[in-house]
């Protein structure tokens, strides 16, 4: 989309007298939705003063997902949270940091931090390992 915005407004610049103003102006317009859509996420985080909930979640499996830019460490684990059908219900793969893919082994146990979110979007916190049981 940015793309766009840059050619629609190399088009106008040349045959508009005000070509630098309009230019700029589609330029910008064309990243407002992702500035938007980064200013939900940012105060959803920040602005959320409700309480942490730990859920216990058991590893059922870890891969790396290759794509263009590395690789991404994935782990796939089963929860029982109390509310279905709302981010941790049942089997779920989910990205976590190369540090933590390298100390989890099949089996453990990991705590998943959640919070409600200021906006009501529940958001992880933080995911730590517990020693395999």
């Amino acid at each position: 989309m940015p793309f766009t915005g840059v050619t629609l407004a190399h088009y106008f610049e040349e045959r508009h007298k005000k070509g630098i103003l309009f230019s700029t102006m589609v330029f910008s317009l064309t990243f407002l939705p992702t500035l938007i859509f980064l200013s939900v996420i940012f105060y959803n985080g920040f602005a959320d003063a409700g309480a942490v909930r730990e859920i216990r979640v058991k590893v059922l499996d870890k891969r790396i997902q290759i794509n263009k830019g590395g690789g991404t460490p994935l782990v796939e684990f089963e929860s029982t949270y109390e509310r279905p059908g709302i981010l941790l219900d049942g089997r779920r793969e989910k990205e976590v940091s190369r540090e933590l893919y390298e100390r989890i082994v099949y089996g453990d146990q990991m705590t998943i931090y959640i919070k409600p979110g200021a906006l009501g979007i529940l958001w992880i916190e933080k995911i730590d390992r517990i020693r395999g049981s």
